[in-house]
């Protein structure tokens, strides 16, 4: 809930129940009197004033929905206040992630949807929203750049967030992404609801009675990924079969993609295999009921269709076992000079580009704002992994503090010069003051630094 004034960042306890009025009236019922008008901000670009605690029965759903969302995210709002100004002295580094995991989920709750056609109110108001946070967290000056306290904090503007999840959600949706030179091939999910019971749960049985065991291995240098898959028939070591992928895919896809090519090579002769591999998270894909993923199902398929052919068995990586130990020697080569193979990117890629894009937007952002430009002298990029809690280095950073030229430009002080006589900014505290001279820092040589 948004109040009129003029700040834009009063906060309220919102109610589900309000009689709704045109933007500017003025409603007024028998027994009791309004005197504060609320705007609720929708996330199709609606904005609702409300001027009462009674809402009609005939709002429509998808409003009582953001009401009620809007009314879990300002008990968070409530709820983060409340252990800011309690005597427990939680750690920043814990209030910061919940902020991160809790508060700002329950902000951007749907942004994959509506983050693209965000209008400058919106984006005004997302940005006072997570002011009101950053100043909770850092307890500086009111007035200390937003930007600023972003960069310090770590946690980056919420409108670049939105745009990241926006643009995530796009590629999934549309199941390509253009990469440098050729469109990627994404994996997708699938509805899992139509597959029968006996194809979602693999039972990797063991016997021991088998025509050839089989080593598979994968490994990542770099950006090099690959797999190799070593065959012995009584322990003869047939050709090894070595394959790279592209760098986009991971190990564990590497590793399944080793999986699919034993039982492949099983089905087309029709012989009994024993496959060994150290990848526990490739066994458990294969038995899991509930997975999603095109390449993972395509590969439990095969296996489905190969279930009297195939033991499937863990062995520990690097104890000593010959097979093991081989595969994994070659699996280093194969990451780089194997045949290609060409495999759907995972999920995580796409998330990965898209965290990268944000810290690019995030840092472009930074570069061109026109506020926080002493931070931006000492931070010139942004850092999610970064947290500067203490409010006092705050205060030198951004030359938001108790100093005189601070106070003087605020109205609060009627000069702004040192009781030394020297212009009171933080660089003259910091090097020059007499007064703070065993706390003096030695500026770069050369620098010309003005502010």
């Amino acid at each position: 809930m948004w109040s009129d004034d003029k700040d834009g960042t009063g906060i309220g306890t919102p109610c589900l129940n309000f009689h709704a009025t045109p933007v500017g009236g003025r409603l007024t019922l028998d027994g009791f009197s309004v005197h504060q008008a609320y705007t609720w901000w929708i996330s199709d670009g609606t904005e609702l004033q409300f001027w009462n605690p009674l809402v009609p029965k005939l709002l429509p759903q998808a409003v009582r929905f953001n009401i009620i969302h809007l009314k879990k995210t300002y008990n968070l709002c409530s709820n983060f206040n409340g252990l800011i100004a309690s005597n427990w002295r939680v750690s920043p580094s814990l209030l910061k992630f919940w902020y991160l995991t809790a508060v700002e989920k329950a902000l951007l709750y749907g942004a994959a949807v509506w983050g693209g056609a965000l209008t400058e109110a919106q984006i005004s108001k997302l940005h006072s929203i997570q002011r009101t946070f950053s100043l909770k967290l850092s307890r500086v000056y009111k007035t200390t750049p937003t930007n600023s306290l972003n960069i310090l904090l770590g946690i980056p503007a919420l409108l670049l967030v939105t745009k990241s999840l926006f643009i995530r959600f796009n590629i999934w949706k549309l199941d390509k992404f253009r990469g440098q030179n050729d469109p990627i091939s994404l994996d997708f999910y699938r509805d899992i609801n139509s597959i029968s019971s006996d194809r979602k749960i693999i039972i990797c049985a063991d016997f021991t009675d088998y025509d050839y065991e089989v080593y598979n291995d994968e490994s990542r240098i770099g950006d090099n990924v690959g797999f190799l898959v070593c065959i012995f028939e009584r322990n003869l070591l047939l050709p090894i079969f070595c394959y790279k992928v592209n760098s986009f895919n991971s190990v564990f896809q590497a590793e399944l993609a080793a999986v699919n090519f034993s039982v492949g090579w099983a089905l087309e002769r029709n012989v009994k295999i024993k496959v060994f591999s150290d990848s526990k998270s490739s066994i458990e894909a294969i038995r899991s009921p509930k997975v999603k993923s095109n390449f993972v199902l395509s590969v439990k398929d095969n296996r489905y269709n190969a279930k009297d052919l195939v033991s499937h068995v863990w062995v520990e990586a690097h104890a000593g076992n010959p097979g093991n130990e081989l595969s994994d020697h070659f699996a280093k080569i194969a990451s780089s000079c194997g045949a290609d193979m060409s495999i759907p990117a995972p999920y995580s890629y796409v998330k990965r580009v898209c965290k990268e894009f944000l810290i690019n937007e995030w840092n472009s952002y930074w570069q061109n704002s026109t506020t926080g430009k002493c931070t931006k002298e000492i931070r010139p990029s942004a850092n999610r992994d970064l947290l500067i809690s203490n409010k006092y280095v705050i205060y030198l950073l951004t030359n938001h503090g108790p100093f005189p030229a601070y106070l003087c430009r605020f109205k609060i002080l009627n000069y702004p010069d040192c009781l030394c006589g020297e212009h009171g900014g933080v660089d003259h505290y910091l090097t020059s003051c007499m007064y703070t001279k065993d706390y003096h820092l030695l500026l770069p040589t050369g620098a010309a630094r003005t502010r």
